[in-house]
């Protein structure tokens, strides 16, 4: 497809929408100044770009492959849950409502727990970003993985 010299993203899609309900090129005008940026308009969760130190997309993305880990164990065990005889229709919406939102906790948590040193792991700067998805994956998929980590974390807690 032939765009105009200048076009944003969004205004592309909105060419080719246009173009595909049978709009001629000429009827179709666009103005630079008027017109939304795809990529600078999208919603923002938050203006900080640091909290405690940490890049919140790392947060984000952190929070996210836990959440993705939890519903692939929910896929990868449905099959367990249509053999439980009398199961309440509403403990199985609620837990796989749930079980992403715990996941990305848990995953955050350990991720916590990493950063702080309180498990004490060596990681190589260059792969610090895969080694943390994989483990915030591994949190939200095995809810007994991230329950061992909080042991160990408060085991290192000195109490009085």
């Amino acid at each position: 497809m032939i765009y105009l010299k200048g076009m944003n993203e969004s205004e592309k899609i909105a060419y080719e929408y246009l173009m595909s309900k049978g709009y001629s090129a000429e009827k179709i005008t666009f103005n630079p100044r008027l017109s939304p940026d795809f990529e600078t308009n999208l919603p923002k969760i938050t203006g900080q770009k640091v909290i405690f130190g940490i890049d919140v997309s790392i947060l984000l993305w952190v929070g996210l492959a836990g959440a993705l880990g939890s519903i692939v164990s929910i896929m990868v065990r449905l099959q367990d849950f249509t053999l439980l005889p009398n199961g309440d229709p509403s403990i199985l919406f609620f837990t796989g409502f749930f079980k992403p939102v715990v996941g990305a906790s848990f995953a955050l948590f350990v991720f916590a727990a990493l950063k702080a040193g309180l498990i004490p792991v060596t990681i190589e700067s260059d792969k610090e970003m895969y080694f943390f998805m994989a483990l915030s994956f591994v949190s939200g998929f095995s809810e007994r993985f991230a329950k061992d980590i909080a042991t160990k974390t408060e085991q290192k807690i000195p109490t009085t």
